[in-house]
């Protein structure tokens, strides 16, 4: 579970960042969106220099921290799946702390894996338990 609670967004902000199309932007409004679960959502809405009014999220690297008037940086996706990412900067960086949680948890995942495919008995090892635990069968006397 962990993995997939760090790998969307890392993958997401590492795809935009770095194939992404930079483009100049301005924060308009900001607002907080109350979810069904009664959640505080932080919203920022932003115009590009194209004239696109676009609302960004949390998953879109927006958490309140920008203001009214900002100017800011988008990467927009290249192909049109994914909503653009909101960045103060226009730093195509990578957030280190980011990659190695990633990383881990996928090496993790992987070892988990291979050392329960090296645990899998064989059909003769499965066989010799069942022998072991219910005896031999009994064959009836004709």
């Amino acid at each position: 579970m962990a993995l997939g609670l760090f790998v969307g967004p890392t993958v997401q902000q590492t795809y935009l960042k770095q194939f992404g199309q930079r483009a100049d932007a301005l924060v308009v409004d900001t607002a907080q969106h109350v979810n069904s679960k009664g959640t505080e959502l932080d919203v920022c809405r932003v115009v590009d220099t194209s004239g696109a009014v676009r609302d960004l999220g949390n998953t879109e690297n927006c958490y309140g921290q920008f203001k009214p008037k900002q100017h800011v940086f988008l990467f927009k996706d290249p192909l049109g799946g994914l909503k653009s990412w909101i960045a103060a900067t226009d730093d195509r960086g990578l957030d280190a702390l980011d990659l190695s949680a990633t990383g881990g948890l996928f090496t993790l995942t992987a070892g988990a894996l291979f050392y329960a495919g090296m645990r899998r008995r064989s059909d003769g090892e499965m066989d010799a338990k069942k022998l072991r635990r219910r005896g031999s069968p009994r064959r009836s006397a004709a």
